[in-house]
């Protein structure tokens, strides 16, 4: 793997959730998932919440579970200023081409290699899958 350092960015509630119930398309964070979230409101703010949000912005590239990247509408190709989406998933169907800068891989250490070789500056993940992140 490169020099870069994998970050973990997640909302998550005390009890360990990162959506509300009966989360899908259309309610992607759930029933009342969007609580979460709150801190957003701060995000420009020159407090902590600010500081996480410029920090997450700052990732050159990010790693997503492929439901959570499904759940997203893909990120329409672009999470954020253009980085490279790395998709972890566990099959990919041989006709569906991820968009823009979004690549689906099947091997955790591929995916973590490829996402911090071109980088210097760290990396995002919005992984949620306890067994992914302990090795990535």
């Amino acid at each position: 793997m490169g020099d870069a350092p994998i970050r973990l960015y997640m909302s998550m509630s005390v009890d360990g959730f990162i959506a509300g119930p009966d989360d899908r398309k259309g309610q992607e964070l759930g029933r009342d998932g969007g609580r979460l979230f709150n801190w957003l409101d701060e995000r420009m703010s020159t407090g902590i919440n600010g500081q996480v949000y410029r920090e997450a912005l700052a990732t050159g590239a990010v790693i997503s579970g492929r439901r959570t990247f499904e759940l997203a509408g893909r990120w329409q190709g672009d999470h954020h200023d253009g980085v490279p989406i790395h998709v972890l998933t566990h099959h990919v169907d041989a006709g569906d081409v991820p968009p823009g800068s979004a690549k689906f891989y099947t091997d955790v250490n591929m995916c973590a290699a490829e996402a911090t070789s071109s980088w210097s500056r760290s990396v995002g993940s919005k992984v949620a899958t306890p067994h992914i992140c302990d090795t990535a």
